[in-house]
């Protein structure tokens, strides 16, 4: 598990945390975010002892591209198959 910089990412009790963590931009995604987030849901899946996944933004929940970046992200499907 690598370190994120769009993410916040925490396992206990049988259950993962993932807060959206970029604030400056109202949780907008990005490239970043978008890569982590695949990274995550790819570990979840391979861990048999993470039973839910819970994504959450705090204050701010992303719900859009952030277009200021130079980065787009890739397209990507916009529904993946969990198992």
């Amino acid at each position: 598990m690598s370190d994120f910089e769009a993410i916040l990412f925490d396992v206990r009790d049988h259950k993962a945390l993932v807060t959206l963590h970029r604030p400056e931009a109202s949780n907008a995604f990005d490239h970043a975010m978008q890569r982590e987030l695949l990274e995550v849901w790819e570990t979840a899946k391979a861990d048999p002892e993470i039973r839910v996944v819970v994504v959450t933004g705090g204050r701010l929940v992303g719900g859009d591209e952030d277009l200021r970046r130079e980065d787009p992200p890739p397209m990507a499907p916009a529904v993946r198959r969990w198992g």
